[in-house]
């Protein structure tokens, strides 16, 4: 079950209880004893002007990943030239988790 390690109990049990996994993902280290930090390199993304065609920004992993998340919540989502510009520019930097 998720949680959050909101409170200095939380941590301090995160500190000592050794039997204690943690599976975590973001953009910060929690900051917590044993605690091993991978980080990931963000997914490259396409050009911004001018933005490529529809059919070419399926060639970017950060581009094919939203279409995988987007055809997720919503099956007939597709690429088209009045959504490009949008799925091209992120909000965030992409990483691949």
């Amino acid at each position: 079950m998720p949680f959050m390690l909101s409170t200095t109990r939380d941590r301090r049990a995160a500190d000592t209880d050794r039997s204690l996994k943690i599976l975590a993902t973001g953009r910060e280290a929690l900051d917590i004893g044993g605690e091993t930090v991978l980080q990931v390199a963000p997914l490259p993304v396409p050009e911004q002007d001018p933005v490529p065609p529809p059919e070419a920004l399926l060639g970017y992993d950060a581009v094919r990943l939203f279409v995988e998340r987007a055809r997720a919540a919503w099956p007939p989502f597709e690429i088209t030239p009045s959504n490009a510009a949008q799925v091209a520019r992120p909000a965030a930097p992409p990483i691949p988790i």
